[in-house]
């Protein structure tokens, strides 16, 4: 004898709409994990095809992304949580394209808005920026 009999959880074959619900759930969890992992190798490979360019650029604008996630304590009592942030500079190219392009923590802190320099990057990956120096009499 089922817990739900008598309550009207049960389809005509028996299965329990608990049991459909699971397993839709499950279902939609494992095709959001797919569809990021599948976009995830589209990009990489796209990258990996993409012509690596070197062109003039100009440090148009920076600006960190910050997400923050609450995790349960292991004891079960409190929480902690946990931030993460990610670094985009924005570059403009001679020909007025701006290109966003996602940079590590350390070349974030190197690069400053209004910088010229040589842009290497291939696809949406950043590969390097090589700052000219300035004359310091015409700046």
């Amino acid at each position: 004898m089922s817990i739900y009999e008598g309550f009207g959880y049960e389809t005509s074959r028996g299965t329990s709409v608990f049991m459909i619900f699971f397993y839709v759930i499950l279902a939609l969890i494992i095709g959001v994990i797919l569809f990021a992992a599948i976009r995830a190798l589209y990009i990489w490979n796209k990258n990996n095809h993409s012509p690596r360019q070197t062109v003039h650029a100009e440090v148009f604008t920076k600006r960190q992304d910050f997400s923050t996630f609450r995790h349960n304590a292991n004891n079960g009592i409190g929480h902690y949580n946990t931030m993460y942030v990610k670094y985009f500079v924005l570059f403009q190219l001679d020909n007025g394209e701006k290109i966003r392009l996602k940079v590590k923590p350390g070349e974030y802190d190197l690069l400053r808005e209004r910088d010229k320099g040589m842009l290497t990057y291939q696809g949406t990956r950043y590969l390097g920026f090589e700052a000219q120096a300035e004359d310091p009499y015409f700046s």
